[in-house]
């Protein structure tokens, strides 16, 4: 497997243990399994469709939030 991934053993490892502590070790159990793997594909959908938005309003998907503008009113002067 480290092979198709291109990475060494170690990596593998660390990896995987990384992934146990951020969804827990359940993520091993064939029930949980497809509900990682929905996760997973919706988060592609939405991240292409999210893409989609920013091309059709010309914007970079990196930029696609806009800072809000500040404030215009100058303070009094005393």
């Amino acid at each position: 497997m480290c092979a198709a991934l291109h990475i060494h053993a170690n990596t593998l490892y660390n990896r995987l243990e990384r992934i146990d502590k951020l969804i827990g070790p359940g993520w091993k159990d064939s029930s949980r399994n497809l509900d990682l793997q929905l996760a997973m594909r919706l988060n592609q959908a939405l991240m292409r469709h999210d893409q989609t938005v920013c091309r059709s309003r010309r914007l970079h998907p990196r930029f696609a939030t806009r800072p809000a503008r500040e404030s215009r009113i100058t303070p009094a002067v005393r």
